[in-house]
């Protein structure tokens, strides 16, 4: 549904470059059908991305599991590693999300 909302951007480009590193073949899966679905497949390129190689696709793993794990948090559905790892709801909401959602563009 992403693509599909912001088709018109996406479709201004004349490539539109993927870097995923492979790590979960269900999500390259998903990745491909849902791209190639909703763009030319001349239009895309696919690029393997190693997060040792690639600090901006860390940066983005990194902001998502933190949202993901706002909605568990939000949902009451947070699992006994996200207590562990961050904390409370609250300290989870001042620690962690406060930070990332600061730095979110506008």
């Amino acid at each position: 549904m992403y693509l599909l909302d912001h088709l018109d951007h996406l479709q201004q480009f004349d490539r539109v470059k993927v870097y995923y590193d492979g790590g979960q073949r269900e999500v390259s899966d998903m990745l491909h059908a849902a791209i190639e679905y909703s763009l030319a497949r001349e239009a895309i390129m696919f690029r393997n991305a190693l997060p040792s190689n690639y600090r901006l696709a860390q940066a983005a793993d990194f902001v998502c599991s933190i949202e993901l794990a706002a909605l568990r948090y939000s949902s009451h559905e947070n699992t006994q590693t996200d207590a562990i790892f961050f904390g409370g709801s609250n300290a989870f909401k001042k620690n962690w999300l406060k930070h990332i959602r600061r730095k979110r563009l506008k």
